[in-house]
C-alpha cells in the first residue's frame, strides 16, 4: 500500500535516485573596515608586573601603523589555497580580517562541504595561550553557554591553523548593516542574557575572558536566529583588553573575572548608545569619563592602586577625599603625554532615560529604568561591588517582572518574541512556578532618614526588620494601611498601577548591602493566568506549540499521538539560503557543472553548495497534518545500500533521517558499501560517521549489486522494522511515524511513502500533481506517477491506499 499520509522522500527528477538539498549559509563574518586609531595597550600579566610595564596609549594612528609593518612576517597562504589537516581539506575562500597575530579566513571544507571560520596564526607562540583556553571550555555546550564551537587545530605551511564553526557577523557588523541605528532595550536583553550565561559557564572553569568588546561577539545567523551571539576570540584571556578596561586594570589593583562583568557593562551601553561610553584612545580621558560618569574610586582603592598617581594626586587638605582627579595639565606635566579631547553623548547613566524621544512612552521608559539599573549594576567601580554573572541573571531587566502589568500590549509580546532565542519558556517556568510564586525581585530598600522604618516600593512604612508577606505566616495582620484584603492574599492598591514605579527596587537591587530579598507578593490566581495567556496568544507560538503533546485513546482501545517535532518545523521555516525551501539553485560556472554532471548522473555540483540540512516544504494533504499514530510504534533499521556515491548527497540522506525522525523510532542507520573505490567513502566517511552513535558501516568484498547489498544490511539490522532507502534521499516532515502505524496494525504490511522530484539539475522541488496518483517504475526504472483506478480510491486522501 502507499499511504497519502506520508510525503517521506523525494526523488530526483530523471534519476532513479531520492534525494533531498540543503543550504550552506553563506552569510560572511563581518569585520571592522576601518582600523582604530590608536597605539595598542602591550599585555600585562599583573601576576609579574613592574613599575614600568604600564605603557600609555595615547598616541597617533601613524605609529601603530610603522610599529605593525616593521614587525609583520611574510604570509604564506593565499586566497584559494588548500591547506591539510589530518582529517579535512580546507579551501580558503576569502581573508575576512587580519591583526598582530595573523590573519581569518572564510574557508571551505571539502570533506563535509561546510563553511568554517579558519584562524591562521604566523607563529606558534601566538597560538599556546589560546588553545589552552579552547581546549579548557570544549567541556561546554556552545549553544547553551554561546561560547564559539572550536573545531580542530593543526599545522601546515609553517602555520599553526584553528578551525572553528562559521557565524554571521560581530555587533559592528549589524550596527554597519542597519546604518548605525541604536538597538533598544528590547533587542539588547536577549544579547545580554546570553553574554551573562558564557560568563557564569566561564567562571565555573576559573576563565577571564578579559576582552569583552562588541568584536568579539559574533552572530550566530541574524536572519534566521536574530540576536543569538557568541562570545569569540580567547586569545587575551587572563589578559589585559584594549577597550572598554575596567578602572581596577587602569589603577593597578589585583584583576578577577569582574573585569568581564565591567566589559560586558560598556558592550551593553555601547548598544545602546552606538559608541564607547569611555575614550579608547587615551588613558586619562577614559578614567575622566568613569569618573565623571560613574563617580571617582573610593580612597582605599585608590590608595592600594600600583598607578593610582598616574591620574590622581593626594589631597594635602584635612577634609576628604584623600585623592583628587589630576587635570589635564598636571597629566601631561607628569607624563608628558598631551590628553586628546572626548565627548561623551551622556554624562551620567540616568541620562539615558531621556536620550531617544521615541523611548518615552510608559511601558518604554520603564523597560530603560530597568536596564540603566542593570548597567549600574554592571559598571561599579569597586570591582568586589560589581554584581556576579549569576546574580545578574536575576536582575528585573532580564526577569523582565516589570512588565508583568503590561501583558496585552504590544511591546510585552515583542519582548515574549525576542527572548525566546534565549529560552523563555525557562525565564516564565522561574517566574511563575508552582514552588515560587515570585513576581518581583529586589532588596529591601535604604532608609530615606536616620530613624528606625524604611520606606518601601509601594509608599508604605514598615520596620526594617519585619518578614515578607508570606514569610510572615500571618497575611492579615500583616497588610498595611491602604492594602485590600481578599481573603487569602493581600495586594496593595497600587501593584495595578499600569506603570509600576521600577526605578527605586531596580536601583536598590545592587546597593552596597548586597542582601537581595526576594519579595513574594501572591498575585492571585487570575493575574497569574493573564500573563501566562498573553505568551500563547502570540500568533506564531500558538501555531507551533497548540497540537504539542496531544494524546487520544481511539475507538480500538489504541492510544493516539502527535509525533511532530514542532521546534523542528519551527527551524526548517525559518531557513533562507540557495535550495532552501526547495527553491532552484542558482546555476552559473557551466563547465564545471557539465563535469559534475558527467560524473554523477546528476549535479554534485550544485548539492556541494547546498545545506546538509536543507529544508522542503511541508506539501502533505491538510488532513494528514492533523492525524495522529499510535504512542507504541516499533523502532525500525535504516539501511542504505551505496556504490560510488557523491559525499554530500550521502550525507544529506542520513542527515535528513536523524533531523525529521523522532529519535526513539530509530534503532540504527546502517550504510552498506557495495565496493566502492572513492577515497571520501573510506577513512573520511568512517571518521565522520563517529559523530552519529547510532550509524554503522558495513562493505563488501566484491561488487553484490542493489538487491544482495540490501539483503546484507537486513541479516545485520537490529530493528524491530527493516527499512530500505537509497543513497541519495531526504526524507520530509513526520515521515516515519504514518508507516510504522501501519505495520504497528499489521506485522505483515509493506508500505511505501508518497515520492516527490527535486530537478537533477538545479534541484528544485517538484511537487507531484493530484492526491489521486500512485507512484509507479517503468520499465527502464524510472520513477513516474499514475493515476489510481477509481475503485483504489478513498474518500479521504489522508487514508492509504493498496
Amino acid at each position: 500500500m502507499e499511504p497519502a499520509t506520508s510525503r517521506g522522500f523525494v526523488y530526483l527528477g530523471s534519476s532513479r535516485i531520492c534525494h533531498l538539498v540543503v543550504l550552506i549559509v553563506r552569510s560572511e563574518q563581518t569585520v571592522g573596515e576601518e582600523k582604530k586609531k590608536k597605539r595598542r595597550r602591550p599585555n600585562v600579566c599583573f601576576s609579574e608586573m613592574s613599575s614600568n610595564s604600564h605603557s600609555s596609549f595615547c598616541s597617533t594612528a601613524e605609529e601603530t601603523d610603522e610599529d605593525e609593518e616593521t614587525t609583520s612576517e611574510p604570509f604564506k597562504v593565499q586566497p584559494f589555497d588548500t591547506l591539510l589537516s589530518s582529517t579535512s581539506r580546507y579551501l580558503i575562500m576569502e581573508f575576512t580580517g587580519e591583526g598582530s597575530f595573523g590573519q581569518v579566513a572564510r574557508a571551505l571544507n571539502l570533506i563535509i562541504s561546510q563553511e568554517v571560520a579558519l584562524k591562521i596564526l604566523k607563529t606558534e607562540s601566538e597560538s599556546e595561550r589560546e588553545i589552552r583556553m579552547l581546549e579548557a571550555l570544549s567541556v561546554l555546550d556552545p549553544v547553551k553557554h554561546s561560547v564559539v564551537h572550536f573545531c580542530e587545530k593543526f599545522h601546515d605551511r609553517g602555520h599553526t591553523c584553528l578551525v572553528f564553526e562559521k557565524l554571521d557577523m560581530d555587533l559592528l557588523g549589524l550596527f554597519k548593516q542597519q546604518q548605525w541605528e541604536p538597538l533598544t532595550p528590547n533587542e539588547i536583553r536577549p544579547i545580554t542574557h546570553q553574554l551573562l550565561t558564557a560568563l557564569v559557564a566561564l567562571k565555573s572553569l576559573g576563565v577571564v575572558h578579559a576582552d569583552l568588546k562588541p568584536d568579539n561577539i559574533m552572530l550566530v545567523n541574524h536572519l534566521t536566529e536574530p540576536y543569538r551571539v557568541k562570545l569569540i576570540d580567547f586569545g587575551l584571556s587572563f589578559m589585559v583588553s584594549e577597550e572598554d578596561t575596567a578602572p581596577e586594570v587602569s589603577l593597578g589593583l589585583p584583576v578577577s573575572q569582574a573585569i568581564d562583568v565591567w566589559g560586558l557593562g560598556c558592550v551593553l551601553l555601547f548598544l545602546y548608545l552606538v559608541q564607547h561610553p569611555f575614550s579608547t584612545t587615551c588613558e586619562y580621558q577614559e578614567m575622566k569619563g568613569i569618573v565623571d560618569m560613574l563617580g571617582q574610586p573610593a580612597d582605599d582603592l585608590l590608595h592600594a592602586g600600583y598607578f593610582t598617581q598616574r591620574f590622581f594626586r593626594e589631597n594635602q587638605f584635612w577634609h576628604d577625599p584623600e585623592w583628587w582627579m589630576k587635570t589635564p595639565v598636571e597629566y601631561q606635566r607628569t607624563t608628558g603625554l598631551e590628553p586628546e579631547e572626548s565627548t561623551s553623548p551622556v554624562r551620567l547613566l540616568d541620562d539615558l532615560l531621556t536620550l531617544y524621544p521615541w523611548m518615552q512612552g510608559s511601558t518604554e521608559l520603564g523597560d530603560t529604568r530597568a536596564f540603566v539599573s542593570l548597567l549600574k549594576c554592571l559598571l561599579h567601580t569597586d570591582s568586589e561591588m560589581r554584581i556576579s554573572p549569576e546574580r545578574a541573571l536575576t536582575h528585573p531587566f532580564l526577569t523582565m517582572v516589570h512588565l508583568s502589568h503590561q501583558t496585552d500590549g504590544l511591546y510585552f509580546k515583542d519582548t515574549v518574541d525576542k527572548m525566546r532565542i534565549v529560552g523563555l519558556d525557562d525565564s516564565y517556568d522561574y517566574l511563575y512556578s508552582d514552588e515560587e510564586d515570585f513576581i518581583d525581585i529586589s532588596v529591601t530598600p535604604r532608609s530615606t532618614d536616620t530613624g528606625s522604618e524604611v520606606e518601601d516600593e509601594s509608599g508604605h512604612e514598615r520596620h526594617p526588620d519585619s518578614e515578607t508577606e508570606e514569610e510572615s505566616g500571618d497575611e492579615e495582620n500583616s497588610a498595611t494601611p491602604g492594602s485590600t484584603d481578599t481573603g487569602s492574599e493581600v495586594e496593595d492598591e497600587e501593584e495595578e498601577s499600569a506603570t509600576p514605579n521600577t526605578t527605586a527596587a531596580s536601583d536598590d537591587f545592587c546597593s552596597a548591602t548586597g542582601e537581595l530579598t526576594r519579595h513574594v507578593i501572591k498575585r492571585g490566581t487570575q493575574n497569574k493566568q493573564q500573563l501566562l495567556q498573553a505568551r500563547f496568544t502570540h500568533t506564531s507560538y500558538q501555531e507551533l506549540t497548540q497540537r504539542r503533546k496531544v494524546a487520544q485513546l481511539g475507538l480500538d482501545g489504541v492510544r493516539r499521538t502527535d509525533w511532530h517535532d514542532y521546534d523542528a518545523i519551527r527551524r526548517d521555516a525559518a531557513r533562507v539560503g540557495d535550495g532552501e525551501q526547495g527553491k532552484p539553485f542558482p546555476l552559473s560556472d557551466t563547465e564545471q557543472v557539465d563535469q559534475a554532471y558527467r560524473e554523477n548522473g546528476f549535479n554534485i555540483y550544485v548539492s556541494d553548495r547546498i545545506s546538509l540540512n536543507r529544508s522542503v516544504p511541508d506539501i502533505r494533504h491538510a488532513a494528514c497534518r492533523q492525524k495522529l499514530y499510535a504512542e507504541k510504534l516499533p523502532n525500525t533499521s535504516v539501511i542504505i545500500p551505496f556504490h560510488n556515491e557523491g559525499w554530500s548527497s550521502l550525507l544529506r540522506t542520513v542527515h535528513s533521517i536523524f533531523n525529521r525522525s523522532p529519535p526513539q523510532l530509530i534503532a540504527e542507520v546502517i550504510l552498506v558499501d557495495d565496493f566502492s573505490d572513492k577515497e571520501h567513502l573510506k577513512v573520511a566517511l568512517e571518521e565522520y560517521m563517529v559523530r552519529m552513535p547510532k550509524v554503522r558501516i558495513l562493505r563488501t568484498k566484491k561488487r553484490e549489486g542493489l538487491i544482495r547489498t540490501r539483503l546484507l544490511g537486513a541479516a545485520a539490522a537490529k530493528g524491530e522494522v527493516i527499512t530500505f532507502l537509497d543513497s541519495h534521499c531526504e526524507a520530509n516532515v513526520n515521515w516515519l511515524p504514518p508507516l510504522l502505524d501501519r505495520i504497528a496494525q499489521n506485522r505483515k504490511t509493506i508500505v511505501c511513502p508518497m515520492i516527490d522530484v527535486i530537478d537533477h539539475d538545479n534541484f528544485g522541488y517538484e511537487t507531484q500533481a493530484g492526491d489521486a496518483m500512485r507512484g509507479a517504475f517503468d520499465w527502464e526504472m524510472y520513477y513516474k506517477r499514475i493515476p489510481i483506478p477509481t475503485e483504489l480510491q478513498k474518500h479521504d486522501h489522508s487514508e492509504p491506499f493498496e
